[in-house]
């Protein structure tokens, strides 16, 4: 038996649904039998039902299970399990399989709430419920919210690495991997950063650094070794062409730099003006690998404060140095001229070349000077301080000597040449070879005299040597107080001087600046540079410093010359135009004066610089006055009060001519002198113009008084 069912899903829908039905039982029953009649959908969405069943038929009155006419007995009672349809149903489904054959809504993983409608059970999601709630790092759930980690994690969410070893510094990062904190470093991070990485680093660089230096040297040793083979620097005599009388020429014992020769010459090699040093001393050999070493030294040697070496001679009688032009000379001459004036400015900028000078020597290979003095210290045409007299020991005073005279003016020279040696040099030397190189502690101390000849412009010991010897001198310098030095040391007091105190050359505070701040310390500087112990006296570099703030100058004369005419320059513009004011301010007054001497048209031909042509009047008016009595009132007058009564007088008068056309021509004491007519013609106004003014000056002298004799009255003719 089938039927159709059409549903409508509300009042107001548009659209049907329709479902087929077939009868629960087979319709071949006997034909009469009563049955109840049940129908299902045609569907697959059906829940099962459970109900009681029993045979029989309904009556139609009683509505009521009755006993079948035909049979007999009593009715039996079944349970009956039937599919029916569902009232709704998800055709997804909610996650899972169905959990219920009598209720098609419920799932695994949620329920079925209305059509296609899930609700999911917790720990899912999603429109069917397919999707787990999972917040497994490193793993994954078969549960919601549980999850199963792969290996090498472990934790509720899997995320805790498992490290098979301890990671010491640092901290398990992943499955035996260790993420190490800064300072560490290694798989197990038990190694630290500095072992690893910096002392490579630090073994790098100092492979850098000795591969540097060592291709430095080996860069320096071929330099050397080609410098060694370049000889261009060897003179033959021959080639030197002497004769120009402007330079000095030392000769020295081998090394001495003091002048055994009064003459001054200069000479040419190769076009180039030189400067010649002769030694005393026998022909050197050029294969003297030594020689030639200190040759290179001195050559590569470049300073503004140095003096550059040009060339050597190594034969005998001509063994000499050639070096640059100094046409000034040398310091000490510069000193010993009266004639050359040297204020503080000066001074200070000599000093402080040859601290830079010295400061460069002590940092090359030379290392120290040995024999520094006023002597060895020359000046250029920039007015520059060049230090001369270092390097070169073979020729200064290593070479082999020619002897020369031992007498006793000789011998002085000798000792004298000492007195710019530091004590401790002193003993056992002779004269100024024995000192050798020196040391650097020594060129200071030497500095420390040169700056006493500086502010005294005198020789070191100049007034000590009054009443001591050479000798004598230099046994106090070394110790006052040792007994070879007893008897210096008596004069030495009998002549007033300070036996608690070094000796060493005096500076009055004449000498010194006039500033107290500059005073002191060019006097504390002073006693620091010529201290007895050695390790105690400032550096080059040390005294530069000290001498800019005792007087902060920059740079050499020359230079601070031109900034001075710099700043002159600068407000040289100023100057001009207040100049050219006064210029015209005076001009201004001699116009004036001179159109006060001169006609106003002579004064305008003279000023356009028109020549003034004579002319001739044929008819002028002429006026001459003068004062009755003025003999009388002069006698009775200072020469003051004369001029005054005169220039009273004269300024009235000119006051009245401005209103006539008359010229004042003179006055000459008392006398007045005007005319018209001249030098503009009037025709024949002048008599009347003269007459008129005649009167009106007559009239001036009722009102006139004079200052000093207010009760004369003036007269006038």
């Amino acid at each position: 038996m089938f039927t159709r069912m059409i549903f409508m899903d509300s009042d107001t829908a548009t659209s049907q649904r329709e479902y087929s039905m077939q009868a629960k039982r087979p319709m071949d029953m006997i034909y009469g039998m009563e049955v109840a009649n049940y129908t299902i959908a045609f569907t697959k969405y059906t829940n099962l039902r459970r109900f009681n069943g029993s045979e029989g038929r309904i009556g139609t009155w009683s509505l009521k299970l009755e006993q079948l006419p035909s049979l007999n007995g009593t009715a039996i009672t079944e349970e009956i399990i039937e599919k029916s349809v569902a009232p709704f149903y998800c055709t997804g489904g909610c996650g899972g399989n169905g959990t219920d054959d009598f209720d098609i809504t419920l799932y695994e993983f949620g329920h079925c709430a209305s059509f296609n409608v899930c609700e999911c059970n917790e720990g899912y999601y999603g429109l069917t419920c397919q999707d787990m709630t999972c917040n497994c790092v490193n793993g994954e759930c078969l549960i919601p919210l549980v999850c199963v980690c792969v290996n090498g994690w472990t934790g509720s969410r899997c995320e805790v690495p498992i490290c098979g070893f301890d990671c010491g510094d640092g901290v398990c990062s992943g499955p035996d991997t260790c993420k190490c904190n800064s300072g560490s470093v290694g798989a197990q991070c038990n190694q630290s950063i500095y072992v690893v990485t910096i002392i490579p680093i630090l073994c790098f660089i100092i492979f850098i650094v000795i591969l540097v230096f060592l291709i430095r040297w080996l860069l320096k040793r071929h330099h050397l070794r080609q410098a060694l083979k370049n000889l261009d620097w060897l003179i033959k005599w021959d080639e030197v062409i002497v004769g120009d009388t402007r330079a000095m020429s030392i000769m020295s014992t081998a090394g001495d730099d003091f002048a055994t020769s009064a003459k001054s010459n200069m000479c040419t090699w190769r076009s180039q003006k030189c400067f010649i040093q002769k030694f005393n001393c026998d022909t050197l050999s050029v294969e003297d690998e030594n020689l030639r070493m200190e040759v290179v030294s001195i050559r590569e040697l470049r300073h503004n404060n140095l003096v550059q070496f040009v060339g050597a001679c190594l034969e005998y009688p001509n063994v000499c140095l050639l070096t640059e032009v100094t046409p000034k000379g040398s310091l000490e001459d510069l000193l010993s001229n009266d004639n050359v004036k040297l204020g503080w400015d000066f001074k200070f900028s000599l000093l402080k070349d040859i601290c830079r000078g010295m400061h460069f020597l002590h940092l090359s290979e030379i290392q120290s000077h040995g024999r520094l003095k006023s002597s060895n210290c020359l000046v250029d045409n920039r007015w520059t301080c060049k230090i001369s007299g270092f390097g070169l020991p073979s020729l200064r005073y290593n070479g082999p000597r020619k002897k020369l005279p031992d007498d006793d003016e000789f011998t002085e020279k000798k000792l004298t040449s000492l007195f710019w040696t530091a004590p401790e040099l002193l003993p056992g030397c002779k004269n100024i070879d024995g000192v050798k190189q020196g040391t650097k502690h020594g060129d200071v101390y030497s500095f420390g005299i040169i700056l006493t000849e500086i502010c005294t412009r005198e020789e070191p010991y100049s007034s000590e040597t009054g009443y001591l010897e050479p000798e004598q001198i230099l046994q106090l310098v070394i110790d006052k107080d040792s007994p070879t030095a007893g008897e210096a040391k008596k004069m030495w007091y009998k002549s007033g001087g300070d036996t608690t105190k070094l000796f060493r050359p005096s500076v009055k505070n004449e000498h010194l600046p006039e500033e107290y701040a500059a005073k002191a310390g060019l006097q504390k500087l002073m006693a620091q540079c010529w201290g007895n112990q050695p390790e105690l006296r400032p550096s080059f570099k040390n005294v530069n410093e000290k001498l800019n703030e005792i007087y902060p100058i920059k740079g050499e004369l020359i230079d601070n010359l031109v900034n001075m005419l710099e700043k002159y320059s600068s407000n040289l513009e100023q100057i001009v135009a207040d100049r050219t004011k006064e210029l015209v301010e005076e001009k201004r007054k001699t116009e004036q004066l001179i159109s006060q001497m001169l006609p106003k048209k002579v004064v305008e031909d003279l000023k356009h610089g028109n020549p003034v042509e004579p002319e001739s009047f044929e008819c002028v008016t002429i006026f001459f006055s003068d004062i009755v009595g003025f003999t009388n009132i002069a006698k009775g007058s200072t020469p003051f009060q004369v001029v005054d009564l005169l220039n009273d007088l004269y300024t009235t008068f000119d006051a009245i001519l401005d209103n006539y056309d008359v010229y004042k021509v003179e006055t000459i004491g008392d006398a007045y002198m005007i005319v018209s007519g001249l030098p503009i013609r009037n025709g024949e106004l002048h008599a009347g113009e003269i007459a008129t003014c005649s009167l009106d000056l007559m009239a001036s002298m009722v009102g006139f008084k004079i200052r000093h004799m207010p009760d004369t009255m003036l007269q006038l003719r």
